[in-house]
């Protein structure tokens, strides 16, 4: 019997009629079969409620204190959704955190979860029981209650759901999905139907608020499919999961913003070692975390440190960091709460130059200074002034879609116009938006059914669509940036003892493989479990011992002939026992470029009118790998890594 966990935000769950709604969609799963857990939030504004009655008792109310109060919240609602299920004739039990096994650590108010010992949880569905479990707390080892922040009731969705080895998370809010851009500000942004969970975690740490981060890097390590849904519709959702296809690799996915930021400077910084330590380790040790950092270069030895924290941190990070400037010698330490961020994000972008630079021409053309900026593989982020954030997510929607807008206004007016076609077409391509690309060259074709450059881009269109790998098969193509070195994290090795030379000639760069741990040997694998070849003992033993530490490894085909064979091997988790071991000594391990050859990543379509690209080229898409001690760790030993 299927086994799903469903999560309903607190707009979801905000008064006793949409308690009841919940409770007859809860009633329809099981009615299909499902066996079905609940992750529940406090019911609307109930937390913001109860932090300011803190605060009218107290002016420091105390972070034991306060956790314990707000936990309330989720038990109010678990409980009342119980009572409506049981009032519709379904078994229903409501469990706190801590009965459900939610065991965390001691940080109040942003604790994260350790372990979940869910032998109650199993016992309840076994009684054919809907377990409802309050979210967003969790227990110490000293049966204290901690919460674990905001958004902490998708982080406990997917950890149960990981725990229980569920094959969904369910997460229902006051959305239909994930968009290009919030519809609040901008109502033409498109609803996405599926997203990976690399971009879904960029997009959660900059702004969008529809799935906490924690929860989708949780989903991601333990492989959970997290669906995206309203409460409210019976609309499909987004999925957020590892098996993306390539038609979804758009070079800017969505658009993010965030209001919550506050900037602090500490001017006049003595430039020596040691001085960034130590307003950083203060700060990590006070449980506040840092986003953009900037140093200026060096004048007299004189330099001024830029960062960003959140604006209900900023308070606290002063009373930090002032003093420690004062003792290092710093001129003044000063603060700006008024800023927020905006954010363009798509794993597109990594291997095509150009995007920083229309973002930054589209905000100049708004008139707004860039006070900030920062950037991951597939992310640009600009911080500036509050009040133009609204403005500068309006404009750099328009600027990456504007192709498609002006060639759809066009067709409205001359709708047999097949150059407006061929526009749509390239724009919906250079999006990454495949098969909208097709039914504009498509319909192209269909009025003039010898226009060549609709025929060419079908053409190449139909080697994308090739390109991806079916569910099932033995190949999965990875990210092209984990290609990416990270020192000590990656590196790059020649197998020995290889396979018949049929069998390596069926895998090409970015198929993804597998490792094994068989006895002293480290052998590598297809989808399938055909052997490959082996590691060589110079670095397979070094890592076979990491792997039984509890490491976690994701592998790669670099090149593969009927000779020879050449991978790449990635850390994704240390184990906190293998701290300071590196899994790749800078000696022993072949040096690998920064960024390898557009030849293996993907070729970028051509754009320009007649030209073809050849055909058989390698398109590198698809999921995330994860890998691999000789058994799968569970969630006790692992749930540590969600930040």
């Amino acid at each position: 019997m299927p086994l799903i966990v469903q999560k309903y935000g607190g707009s979801s769950v905000a008064d006793a009629e949409r308690i009841k709604k919940v409770a007859r969609r809860i009633a329809q799963a099981k009615d299909k079969g499902d066996r079905v857990v609940v992750v529940v939030s406090a019911m609307g504004d109930t937390t913001d409620e109860l932090i300011k009655l803190a605060y009218q008792v107290s002016e420091h109310p105390g972070d034991r204190e306060l956790d314990v109060l707000l936990s309330t919240g989720e038990i109010v609602s678990s409980t009342l959704l119980a009572m409506a299920l049981r009032a519709m004739g379904y078994g229903a039990i409501s469990l706190s955190g801590a009965q459900a096994g939610i065991r965390t650590d001691a940080t109040y108010s942003r604790a994260r979860i350790l372990k979940i010992e869910a032998k109650r949880v199993v016992k309840e569905l076994e009684k054919g029981n809907i377990v409802i479990v309050a979210g967003f707390q969790g227990v110490t080892g000293e049966m204290d209650i901690t919460t674990l922040g905001r958004g902490g009731s998708d982080t406990t969705a997917v950890a149960l759901a990981a725990s229980l080895k569920a094959e969904v998370c369910q997460i229902y809010t006051d959305v239909e999905g994930v968009y290009t851009a919030d519809p609040r500000l901008i109502p033409e942004a498109q609803k996405l139907a599926e997203i990976g969970y690399e971009e879904m975690v960029e997009l959660a740490s900059y702004g969008a608020k529809v799935v906490h981060p924690r929860a989708v890097e949780l989903g991601e390590l333990f492989n959970i499919p997290i669906l995206v849904a309203s409460s409210f519709t019976d609309s499909s959702g987004t999925l957020i999961h590892g098996g993306v296809s390539m038609e979804v690799r758009n070079k800017v996915r969505s658009i993010a913003y965030d209001l919550d930021v506050a900037k602090i400077t500490v001017v006049g910084v003595p430039d020596r070692p040691g001085i960034a330590a130590s307003i950083f380790q203060a700060l990590a040790t006070a449980g506040i975390s840092i986003d953009t950092i900037v140093q200026n270069a060096s004048i007299d030895n004189i330099t001024d440190l830029t960062f960003t924290v959140a604006k209900s941190q900023l308070a606290k990070a002063m009373r930090l960091v002032g003093p420690i400037a004062e003792s290092i010698g710093a001129r003044e330490c000063v603060s700006d709460s008024k800023l927020g961020k905006v954010s363009i994000i798509g794993t597109g972008m990594q291997n095509t130059p150009g995007y920083a630079a229309r973002m930054f021409g589209a905000l100049s053309e708004q008139g707004i200074n860039i006070q900030l900026i920062t950037t991951s593989e597939i992310r640009i982020t600009c911080i500036i002034d509050e009040t133009r954030v609204e403005g500068a997510v309006s404009a750099l929607h328009r600027v990456f879609r504007e192709a498609v807008a002006a060639n759809k206004s066009l067709i409205e007016s001359f709708p047999n116009d097949v150059d407006a076609y061929n526009r749509l077409g390239r724009a919906y391509m250079e999006l990454g938006e495949y098969s909208r690309a097709r039914e504009a060259y498509s319909r192209a074709m269909e009025l003039d059914p010898y226009n060549t450059i609709a025929k060419k881009n079908l053409h190449r269109l139909s080697h994308l669509g090739e390109g991806v790998a079916g569910e099932g098969s033995a190949f999965h193509k990875v990210e092209p940036q984990h290609f990416i070195e990270e020192t000590g994290k990656a590196g790059v090795v020649n197998l020995y003892r290889l396979a018949l030379g049929e069998t390596l000639a069926k895998m090409v760069a970015g198929d993804r493989v597998y490792l094994k741990v068989d006895g002293s040997s480290l052998i590598i694998q297809d989808g399938r479990g055909e052997h490959l070849g082996q590691v060589e003992p110079k670095h397979g033993q070094r890592l076979i011992k990491l792997v039984k530490g509890g490491n976690k490894y994701t592998a790669t085909v670099i090149s593969s002939t009927e000779e020879m064979m050449t991978i790449i091997i990635r850390e994704v988790y240390q184990d906190p026992s293998q701290a300071g071991q590196l899994s790749f000594p800078s000696k022993g391990f072949e040096r690998i470029r920064p960024y390898v050859g557009d030849r293996i990543f993907r070729r970028e379509l051509e754009y320009e009118e007649g030209v073809v690209e050849e055909p058989g080229y390698t398109i590198v898409g698809g999921d995330e790998v994860e890998l691999l001690p000789e058994e799968s760790p569970d969630i006790d030993d692992k749930a540590d890594d969600e930040e």
